[in-house]
């Protein structure tokens, strides 16, 4: 599951950049104040279920690659619930 939400271009590969993009999207998730820091207590109080949607991503034409089947690829969107 957790490759699927990392792999946004559906490839089969996560890049550097997308592996670093999805933490992202979690820090400014768990950034409750959105000071740009975590403290322990944002740590301790992030519910991704309640943080975080997630959608799923357009395929690249030709569709999704053989090794993922239809719908598995999604990724964290950053929007709060």
């Amino acid at each position: 599951m957790m490759f699927a939400l990392m792999d946004s271009d559906g490839d089969g590969a996560i890049s550097s950049a997308e592996f670093q993009a999805a933490h992202e999207r979690i820090f400014k998730a768990m950034d409750s104040n959105k000071d740009g820091k975590l403290t322990p207590e944002e740590m301790r109080s992030y519910k991704p279920e309640n943080r975080l949607t997630v959608r799923q991503t357009s395929y690249p034409p030709g569709g999704p690659p053989s090794s993922v089947g239809p719908g598995s690829a999604l990724r964290l969107s950053g929007t709060r619930t």
